[in-house]
């Protein structure tokens, strides 16, 4: 969900808003992440980067200080690994002014949910994007994750689509979300 999320965004911000974005993946740890965002990146012509720590991190953002975007790509891993979120703190840690998204889907269980929203707390996210909405048919404990969470929905995602299906989220269409169980 998060690279294809990444996809979107850039895709957005490229296509539609005409704005030059870069692209940093950090994921090195699942199989093939690089070539499918580099896929990505390939079709809409803008460039990737590589950056295994927060050296490597801080230098493709140095690299991409002519780019008015910067989507940076982390790998998918379990919230209760303190030192994979440690060291995720420590990468961030010194690159400025970042933006920091948490990716949650609504087809989690309630207590898988809370612990992520929870765990990735230690790096003091901005706010929260539902992914894969598409596979979910009940949508009340979004309420509860985002009480939890303290912070606003910026997008959702419904479908593979890219760019097509991502959203930005308005009061309106959280409500509906939430107490409709509707995503349109």
């Amino acid at each position: 969900g998060k690279t294809t999320t990444v996809a979107k965004l850039a895709a957005r911000f490229a296509l539609e808003q005409k704005r030059k974005v870069g692209l940093v993946t950090m994921d090195t740890y699942r199989i093939a992440s690089v070539e499918q965002l580099r896929t990505y990146a390939d079709i809409m012509k803008l460039p990737l980067e590589v950056a295994g720590d927060g050296d490597g991190l801080r230098e493709c953002l140095r690299n991409f200080a002519d780019r008015d975007v910067v989507l940076v790509d982390t790998a998918g891993r379990n919230p209760e690994d303190r030192e994979y979120l440690d060291g995720l703190k420590r990468a961030f840690d010194g690159c400025g002014d970042v933006d920091v998204n948490l990716l949650l889907t609504p087809a989690m269980n309630r207590e898988g949910l809370q612990m992520a929203a929870e765990s990735f707390r230690l790096l003091d996210y901005d706010s929260v994007i539902l992914t894969k909405l598409d596979e979910c048919r009940r949508f009340g404990v979004v309420f509860d994750i985002l009480e939890q969470a303290g912070r606003p929905v910026r997008y959702i995602t419904c479908g593979q689509n890219v760019p097509q299906d991502i959203r930005e989220v308005t009061p309106g269409s959280l409500a509906s979300l939430i107490l409709g169980n509707s995503i349109h």
